[in-house]
């Protein structure tokens, strides 16, 4: 049974379910993206709301696609990977260091992540889907910036740590802004007068935003998106880009050795940086205790792993700050400490499959529409900003990234048919 048919073919009980599933998706959505936040409303959800709110667009899918939701022919390698990555991570509670403090932090991964994705390959699957979640997106934009500005403004001392209302951090919001972006960058390539101004609107309010918190991890994204489409878009600077690609990896090691020996933690920012740094070779001690089902997703256990680890610095206060902070400032180094080796290439393999999947259809890459393309380099720009914090242990930034994921693995631009919200399979 598809999810969306033909007006003339819908049966009046299949349209209204078809109508609660949008509608419970859309509910997930507000509340994963403007209300999750304690600064928000999220405090007042209880754990059993929160539950309902991830899986009844879940359940309701099911009803409306029965077994093919769980076993498509199409989506089968997706579908197995998805379950095994969720059998890996009721493995995590039970070999974790806390294994109540890792229920709780797996429980919402898989709820606002994994259970998003799922969802949304199934339900986003055709443009006026897709178009939709873009307005939803451009909507998010419109409430989170202002707020964001103007609660950075009342503040007297106009610091960049006072924009914590949806994000609760100014890292996580800048990947929130940039998951979000498909949606003003629709209205940009629509070449129609007011969509193309509310565009610019939102564009540059967004980028005065990531001004405020300044941030330069946000940055890097932002210029790894912008070299990505230059490369893939205009094929003569290509050549151009690969060598200026090259000299850079040649050159940041020995520069990078050069600023590292000339840093010192005497300075607030020197130490900051070298804390991180130092969490490299901790978090490999970390990892070879533990190597395939991990510590346990966010156990608070890091402490314990330090009696007997060099530390490789004569480094003050490291120890303090492992305990306060319980991360590892990289989500590809918390994955693979703290889900282990199984799950994290389970889950890399997903991403790969997808993507892969996504980027054939996109060919030849030259004629597909710019936003298709787009959809991709967000991913990326995901993965640069990914290595300077634990970005998928915020649900907002979780549920995002997974539901534009979901995009890439069920919507095929080429055989759009633009019958409903969803294209029969």
């Amino acid at each position: 049974m598809s999810l969306y048919m033909s007006v003339t073919d819908r049966t009046p009980s299949s349209h209204l379910l078809t109508l609660l599933t949008i509608t419970a998706f859309y509910l997930s959505a507000v509340y994963a993206v403007l209300l999750w936040s304690p600064n928000v409303l999220g405090k007042y959800f209880s754990r059993t709301v929160v539950t309902i709110l991830f899986l009844l667009p879940w359940v309701m899918l099911w009803l409306l696609k029965g077994t093919e939701f769980i076993n498509d022919n199409k989506q089968r390698p997706e579908l197995f990977l998805i379950m095994a990555i969720i059998a890996l991570g009721i493995i995590n509670v039970i070999f974790s260091d806390n294994p109540n403090k890792t229920y709780n932090a797996m429980r919402m991964f898989l709820l606002s992540g994994i259970m998003a994705l799922w969802i949304s390959m199934f339900l986003l699957t055709n443009s006026r889907a897709v178009k939709t979640f873009d307005w939803f997106c451009c909507l998010c934009i419109a409430i989170i910036v202002p707020t964001e500005i103007l609660t950075y403004f009342s503040d007297s001392q106009a610091n960049p740590n006072s924009i914590t209302i949806f994000a609760l951090n100014p890292i996580p919001l800048g990947t929130l802004l940039l998951l979000l972006s498909p949606g003003p960058v629709r209205l940009l390539m629509s070449g129609q007068k007011w969509p193309l101004t509310a565009g610019w609107i939102l564009t540059g309010l967004g980028l005065s935003l990531l001004l405020l918190t300044e941030k330069r991890g946000t940055f890097l994204a932002l210029i790894a998106i912008g070299c990505a489409w230059l490369f893939f878009k205009n094929s003569r600077l290509k050549l151009t880009l690969s060598i200026l690609l090259i000299l850079i990896a040649l050159i940041v090691p020995f520069k990078g050795l050069s600023y590292y020996r000339s840093l010192d933690q005497k300075n607030l920012s020197h130490l900051n940086i070298l804390h991180r740094l130092e969490l490299y070779p901790f978090g490999l001690h970390v990892y070879l205790k533990h190597p395939f089902f991990g510590i346990g997703l966010r156990p608070f256990t890091h402490e314990t792993y330090l009696s007997d680890y060099r530390i490789k610095q004569d480094l003050n206060l490291f120890t303090y700050m492992v305990k306060d902070l319980q991360t590892f400032d990289n989500m590809l180094l918390t994955a693979l400490v703290e889900l282990g080796s199984l799950m994290t290439l389970t889950y890399l393999a997903l991403i790969v499959l997808i993507v892969g999947k996504y980027w054939r259809k996109l060919q030849p890459l030259a004629q597909s529409p710019p936003l298709n393309l787009y959809r991709v380099l967000v991913l990326l720009g995901f993965a640069v900003h990914s290595m300077t914090y634990d970005s998928l242990l915020f649900p907002s930034v979780n549920w995002l990234f997974h539901v534009q994921l979901g995009i890439l693995a069920g919507y095929t631009p080429a055989t759009d048919t633009g019958l409903g919200l969803a294209s029969s399979r």
